[in-house]
């Protein structure tokens, strides 16, 4: 693993061992920077994988995204789940992020209302209801586990 860009780019900020919540887009982006959360932190993971152009060309092999979680699971606490499919059901799958952002909303520091208001001031006009969707369903898939 390649962990110098992001120490480099953000040591300073957050040192290694010092985070207390991970949010990865993908199941290896997880593994990746492991080195910056702290024994028995949170990992909010999307479980679809990024295939990168090795994999898709038959030159290495994706874990099994199982095998992935059942690792992160035995130092950390794991919630895990198919952003893309809740961004697909709120109506856009390019609101995976916005899944993600509500999955994550129950650890910040920051009021609920701030953030829906961030999201009614970030994306078009005609993707607001999508995106409020897929906030609340990356929300309470993260309450009901």
């Amino acid at each position: 693993m390649n962990h110098i860009r992001i120490g480099q780019a953000y040591g300073s900020m957050i040192p290694k061992k010092g985070a207390d919540i991970m949010l990865a887009l993908e199941p290896m982006e997880a593994v990746r920077y492991l080195d910056f959360l702290k024994d028995g932190g949170v990992i909010i993971v999307n479980t679809q994988p990024v295939v990168p152009v090795t994999v898709a060309s038959g030159q290495a092999k994706y874990p099994e995204v199982s095998d992935i979680l059942d690792a992160l699971s035995e130092k950390y606490i794991v919630k895990a789940f198919n952003a893309d499919e809740l961004a697909f059901e709120a109506g856009s799958r390019l609101s995976m992020n916005v899944v993600m952002v509500g999955a994550v909303s129950g650890y910040l520091p920051i009021p609920k209302e701030t953030l829906l208001e961030s999201i009614k001031a970030l994306v078009p006009q005609k993707m607001v209801e999508v995106n409020l969707r897929a906030f609340e369903a990356g929300k309470q898939k993260v309450e009901e586990s």
